[in-house]
């Protein structure tokens, strides 16, 4: 697991994680594949060309090549958590 936090001038924070080979990253990847059980867990939201699941906080869980999950968690707004999900570069995880 790797994670960084974010502060800005507000005092908002944003935590980014990354967990590879873990159990939970098959359990969200179920979820992302259903859109009836994701609808339980928060809404469907787009991530780059990927599906992610945004909670009623506004945190974001995402998984990589079935490998990897990535969840960006916070006080900030949810738009702004969307925004560090689209800033990881994909393609490099996805290569490991």
């Amino acid at each position: 697991m790797a994670s960084r936090s974010y502060q800005n001038a507000k005092g908002d924070n944003v935590e980014v994680q990354i967990t590879g080979d873990s159990a939970m990253v098959s359990q969200i990847a179920t979820f992302l594949n259903n859109p009836a059980l994701a609808g339980a867990m928060g809404k469907l939201v787009r991530v780059g060309n990927r599906r992610a699941i945004q909670d009623s906080d506004g945190n974001v869980k995402m998984v990589v090549a079935n490998k990897f999950m990535i969840s960006v968690e916070g006080s900030t707004d949810a738009a702004s958590k969307v925004a560090y999900a689209q800033a990881i570069d994909i393609a490099k995880l996805m290569k490991l």
